[in-house]
């Protein structure tokens, strides 16, 4: 999975460059990744994005491909200003469930 947390894209963003790079990926084609003081590794990268951002993210694809593979979840409902203090605990007392529910699922 490749998280992209708070994304943003500017004005100086190169969308072009952004969606082809995202096509050839989720399309499965052959990528080179160059490797810092190692030769450039090429196969295909076998990840799913999720994106996480407040706006759309507006990327140039007129094929219409891009759009075809996105998934959009909208969430309407805004925890701010009522946020929960004790999520964080509650969460940790629940490790043993959650790491049980996570074996299962995995199974």
């Amino acid at each position: 999975m490749a998280i992209i947390s708070d994304a943003r894209l500017g004005a100086k963003a190169d969308q072009h460059a952004i969606a082809e790079a995202v096509l050839r990926i989720t399309g499965e084609d052959s990528v080179s990744i160059d490797g810092k003081f190692r030769p450039a590794w090429e196969g295909q990268l076998r990840v799913r994005f999720l994106v996480i951002s407040n706006e759309l993210p507006r990327l140039a694809d007129t094929s219409g491909a891009l759009a075809s593979r996105f998934i959009i979840l909208r969430l309407v409902n805004s925890f701010y200003g009522r946020e929960d203090q004790t999520l964080t605990d509650r969460l940790l007392a629940e490790r043993p469930g959650i790491f049980n529910w996570s074996l299962d699922g995995l199974k």
